[in-house]
């Protein structure tokens, strides 16, 4: 036994049983997927703004450099997620 166990950070795989975390990662889904669709969102903005019929690579990379300081002052990104994590639990119930 080792005299640092008190060192002991985070989740070690390899010593402890773990419930399969399906909450924890429709929900980190959840959120991703709303980050993503606010920035395709924001990048076919720009590419109509720019007069262009097709999005860019630089559209998207401008978006997702916007939709990081965005997301925190949107007021819906809760609603949006769960709404997301049902539509993800409704979709694997399905299968």
């Amino acid at each position: 036994m080792s005299e640092y166990n008190f060192l002991k950070t985070g989740r070690s795989l390899l010593t402890e049983d773990y419930e399969d975390d399906t909450d924890f990662k429709d929900s980190v889904a959840a959120i991703v997927i709303n980050y993503m669709t606010n920035a395709l969102k924001s990048a076919c903005i720009y590419s109509r703004h720019s007069k262009r019929n097709a999005v860019v690579k630089e559209d998207v990379k401008r978006a997702f450099m916007t939709e990081v300081f965005l997301m925190r002052s949107r007021t819906d990104t809760v609603e949006n997620c769960l709404e997301i994590k049902k539509e993800i639990r409704d979709c694997i119930e399905n299968e």
